[in-house]
């Protein structure tokens, strides 16, 4: 959309919020004016609903082609808490990042507040998966320690979840959500699910219960899949 487009839409919004002015007279001059310019510039009562959506993109910290589920589990957090919905990309094969990408799709607003969340989120869990990993028994080979610091990030999202409420969202912005998550996705993405071990997991829903989500302040396309 380019700033002229904005401009024009952000007139309409304008004109609209005018017409719920108790001064009749205007109410209805700011209406007429508001389908005049919708009428010149083709735009619809949809096209003004489609303009309120972003998408931002959250980089994956572990996965490439196939997601790993603990990870899949955070992002599904943070967009459930800030209204948003989940789609994934993962990189090209000539790209020198191999990391693919998490979509959030949802209001402006809520989708730069998530982006920023699951960001955060990602590096403190990554963090304290590495500490748990440097100080689990030396006796327990390395697929042991990958099951156990799995269960670790599991019991970790466990515990945040916990704290999490869902954005509340009107019937109309969710319609126009899920109807941009549709033009979008290509299909189902693929989640590595592995055993995860129950020391880890019991470590991690107690490293966690100290962290929660909430709302801070402040040339080719890629393929989307539904996360």
């Amino acid at each position: 959309m380019t700033t002229a487009d904005e401009r024009i839409l952000g007139k309409i919004k304008k004109c609209l919020a005018l017409g719920q002015s108790p001064e009749p007279a205007e109410a209805a001059a700011a209406l007429r004016q508001a389908q005049k310019l919708m009428e010149i510039h083709g735009i619809s009562q949809a096209d003004l609903g489609r303009a309120d959506l972003g998408e931002a993109e959250v980089k994956s910290k572990v996965s490439v082609s196939r997601i790993k589920d603990w990870e899949l589990r955070l992002l599904n957090l943070v967009a459930k808490a800030f209204g948003c919905k989940l789609l994934w990309t993962k990189s090209n094969s000539y790209s020198v990042d191999v990391y693919g990408r998490y979509v959030l799709i949802g209001l402006k607003a809520q989708v730069q507040l998530a982006q920023y969340t699951a960001d955060v989120l990602q590096r403190k869990l990554i963090k304290a998966r590495g500490n748990f990993t440097n100080n689990l028994p030396s006796y327990l080979g390395r697929g042991e320690k990958t099951v156990q610091a799995d269960g670790f990030c599991h019991g970790w999202v466990m515990a945040i979840g916990k704290t999490v409420h869902e954005f509340a969202l009107n019937d109309e912005t969710k319609q126009l959500i899920d109807g941009r998550v549709e033009e979008l996705s290509t299909g189902q993405a693929k989640v590595q699910e592995r055993r995860a071990g129950t020391m880890g997991l019991n470590a991690g829903f107690e490293a966690g219960a100290s962290e929660s989500i909430h709302r801070p302040v402040g040339d080719r396309e890629p393929t989307l899949r539904l996360a």
